[in-house]
């Protein structure tokens, strides 16, 4: 087909009508999407279509009250199912008379910026760079946030937000490397990131190596996760999953589903999760925090500005199964005291812990653990009680914060069958609250080593800390944290992860627990221990 006559475009319209009232065929949307791919033609009316229907929307209503143009209702309601094609065609060529108007008033009425180019945020920490594209620049606009069709960015990790001309926002997190293909589409290739696509973005694509993700009004994810999957979760609307290999055929996913595509970009259902997504974008490092004032319901209260954080409550459990430790009886006299900053979690050592829902933070992200703790002198363990941890307990695998004695109070930061110890002051003096805070920064020493940093009462602890393992056992190892196998577990406070046999719990105080997913300074950490507060920057 190229459509060269009326009666083409005819149909054209009459299948975007379709589309767009919600009452095309299964057979009718697949012919669609073949000229759509098929046709720039195709697209680009579509896209005109979608967009002044938007500006439609968005402005009729100021108009009818101004009265500045005497529209009828029946021009205004273009997304009211027309029975014949005359009508289709009658409502197309209104949209187009009257949309020069519409658009002065639309563009009047918000601020625009100097440019049409793509602006680009990151959250405090992220580290990228930008290859811009040899397009000639004759304004001289081109920055590091001001970015236009070609451009490539590299984001080792953090997070990034672009936002597009029609409004179209993507929040992105690392590692990723992205192409900007378009002012509707993108090339993606690892992490994960976030689309919300308003009416006048209808049709933003985004391109991987398996499928090619198309919008029809939505909002959605697309991650790849630790086994090499690509997914694909639909939040709100509906999206068109187009395999690259020949010969599979699309895939429809509405809100509520989700699809994973394998190597050979073959689908299979799993559950949807928004909660995986930054779906908001904050400049600040977006955290988690839990400060064991008070329960709810038999949990403590999560919040921040990780996406769904209040879905997040730290329930209270018990690994020897008493009544009352799991059904969310049990006293504030039981599990609370006096902490640096009002009530603080008591454990006792008798298999009281929390778990919440919370999957942790994976990969080779970078990560914060900072935590108010009392440590009683408990068993003599040498790899000590997390008071903190998650994911996969197989070697190299899960991730957690812990503190022990042995010769000395020791702050032990571990990744499955490796560790990094601190010691902070001789077991023989009294119990005392000590505020620690565990680092993971991504990067690696001048020694080799994973660069974890350590800080006790605000203080970085100097040199490189000493590691349980032989040095080229401990290299051999690469931090890649599993938090989307069947076999990893959600954040656990107090007691490790594994089966009730092999499990234990933490004898001591627990306040003001905060998980960053990034890599906090010293004087962010400092900031924390003296106000129990991070200036985030969140919007």
């Amino acid at each position: 087909m190229n459509f060269c006559g009326h009666e083409d475009w005819d149909a054209l319209d009459h299948l975007i009508q379709d589309l767009e009232d919600g009452v095309i065929t299964q057979e009718r949307r697949a012919v669609l999407m073949d000229w759509m791919r098929a046709h720039a033609p195709v697209r680009d009316r579509y896209l005109r279509y979608t967009e002044m229907v938007a500006l439609l929307q968005d402005s009729a209503q100021s108009r009818a009250e101004l009265g500045t143009i005497p529209v009828s209702q029946e021009m205004l309601r273009m997304e009211r199912r027309r029975s014949a094609k005359g009508a289709v065609i009658y409502g197309l060529a209104a949209v187009l008379l009257i949309s020069l108007g519409m658009l002065a008033f639309h563009v009047s009425q918000r601020p625009m910026r100097e440019d049409a180019g793509i602006v680009l945020e990151s959250s405090d920490g992220a580290s990228f760079s930008v290859e811009y594209s040899e397009r000639d620049d004759k304004q001289g606009r081109r920055s590091e946030n001001n970015l236009q069709t070609g451009d490539r960015i590299t984001l080792d990790h953090g997070l990034v937000q672009f936002t597009f001309p029609s409004g179209v926002e993507a929040i992105v997190e690392g590692p990723s490397h992205l192409v900007l293909t378009s002012e509707l589409s993108v090339k993606m290739d690892g992490g994960q990131g976030w689309f919300r696509v308003p009416q006048a973005g209808h049709g933003v694509a985004v391109q991987t190596s398996r499928v090619k993700v198309i919008d029809l009004g939505t909002e959605f994810g697309v991650r790849f996760d630790d086994k090499g999957a690509l997914q694909v979760h639909v939040a709100k609307g509906k999206v068109e999953v187009d395999p690259v290999v020949p010969g599979l055929q699309d895939v429809a996913l509405v809100q509520g589903e989700a699809m994973s595509f394998d190597e050979s970009s073959r689908g299979t259902p799993i559950k949807a999760m928004a909660s995986l997504f930054q779906t908001k974008f904050t400049t600040g490092i977006p955290y988690l925090h839990w400060s064991f004032d008070r329960l709810d319901d038999g949990g403590f209260p999560a919040e921040g500005t990780i996406s769904g954080a209040s879905e997040y409550q730290a329930k209270l459990r018990n690994l020897n199964g008493k009544a009352g430790s799991v059904n969310g009886r049990v006293s504030h006299a039981d599990c609370l005291t006096d902490g640096p900053f009002g009530k603080a979690f008591s454990m006792k050592g008798s298999g009281l812990f929390a778990q919440t829902s919370f999957p942790g933070i994976g990969g080779t992200q970078p990560r914060t653990v900072a935590f108010w703790v009392r440590h009683r002198v408990g068993r003599a363990y040498m790899d000590g009680i997390p008071y903190c941890t998650w994911g996969n307990p197989a070697p190299g695998q899960g991730w957690g914060v812990s503190m022990h004695r042995q010769n000395a109070l020791t702050l032990s930061t571990f990744n499955g069958s490796s560790r990094c110890n601190t010691a902070i002051y001789s077991s023989r003096l009294p119990d005392r609250w000590v505020h620690a805070a565990s680092v993971y920064t991504g990067k690696k020493t001048a020694g080799g080593y994973p660069e974890i940093l350590h800080y006790i009462d605000g203080e970085r602890q100097p040199g490189e800390q000493a590691y349980n393992w032989p040095e080229k056992r401990y290299k051999s190892v690469t931090i890649n944290t599993d938090i989307f196998s069947d076999a990893a577990a959600p954040l656990r406070i107090g007691a490790k992860l594994g089966a009730k046999h092999d499990a234990q719990a933490a004898d001591g105080d627990l306040d003001e627990l905060y998980l960053f997913r990034g890599a906090l300074n010293e004087t962010q950490i400092r900031q924390l221990m003296e106000e129990n507060r991070v200036d985030t920057g969140a919007h």
